[in-house]
């Protein structure tokens, strides 16, 4: 259950093209709490923690903020979702980050979005490591979930560095073909060309959804003996990424 908080603002992830022009509602943490208050839905459900332009605060704040989330009674639970501390501050710092991990023990899931965690393909990866790493000196499994990331390559790069939990808008946006993430209308030339569309769109959504299944069947081969030639066509793309990131690492 997401908070809102990335639809009440003119934050763009990374696979937006350019911005929409669309008027923003007002929305608050306690929009939102009253939401939670109601909820009735007795399906386990995972309630991320409200970061909405407002929630751009020091660690601690976020930390206890977020703790203060009521949600309901039930086979539930938290998501943190941590933001940069400052408004001037595009990304984590992650000696930060790292060190505010020790008070993340009521979170069963930590958080954090796809473009505040890095500024290229490498540093993303590594410094989802680096927190996979901190988290998991201090806590039994505890998922990183990589908001705004979901595509057919970084999903696998971000896998490799320690991430669990994928989400975002590309495969809405887009169409996952052969291991590429394509224009949506480039996927609708399988169909005839009279097709409306929207079907177009709405066959893509059916087709992306198969890929994501398979993508998570190609990660669950690679836990088991380690091949790269799981992930495809891009495998050797990947490694190659991998085998960086660990020499990234290795200066630590």
């Amino acid at each position: 259950m997401d908070s809102g908080g990335y639809e009440s603002t003119k934050d763009l992830d990374l696979s937006d093209t350019y911005e929409n022009e669309y008027g923003l509602k007002s929305w608050s943490p306690e929009d939102y709490q009253e939401v939670l208050d109601q909820w009735t839905c007795e399906s386990p459900t995972v309630f991320v923690s409200y970061d909405g332009p407002e929630s751009k605060e020091s660690y601690a704040t976020q930390i206890k903020m977020a703790g203060n989330l009521r949600i309901p009674a039930g086979p539930h639970a938290k998501t943190l979702l941590l933001k940069p501390q400052s408004e001037d501050s595009r990304r984590h710092k992650m000696d930060e980050l790292i060190s505010a991990c020790r008070f993340m023990d009521q979170f069963p899931v930590v958080g954090i979005t796809e473009k505040e965690i890095g500024n290229s393909v490498l540093s993303r990866m590594s410094n989802i490591a680096r927190l996979r790493v901190a988290l998991d000196r201090l806590f039994d499994d505890r998922p990183i979930h990589v908001f705004g990331s979901l595509d057919t390559v970084s999903t696998f790069l971000y896998f490799l560095a320690g991430a669990d939990i994928f989400d975002g808008l590309t495969w809405l946006r887009y169409a996952f073909v052969d291991g590429d993430t394509l224009y949506r209308h480039q996927f609708g030339m399988q169909l005839p060309v009279s097709t409306n569309s929207d079907v177009v769109e709405a066959s893509s959504w059916t087709n992306n959804y198969r890929h994501t299944r398979t993508m998570l069947l190609q990660m669950r081969k690679y836990l088991v003996d380690g091949s790269f030639a799981h992930f495809g066509k891009h495998h050797a793309a990947i490694r190659d990424a991998f085998e960086a990131m660990k020499a990234e690492l290795a200066g630590d």
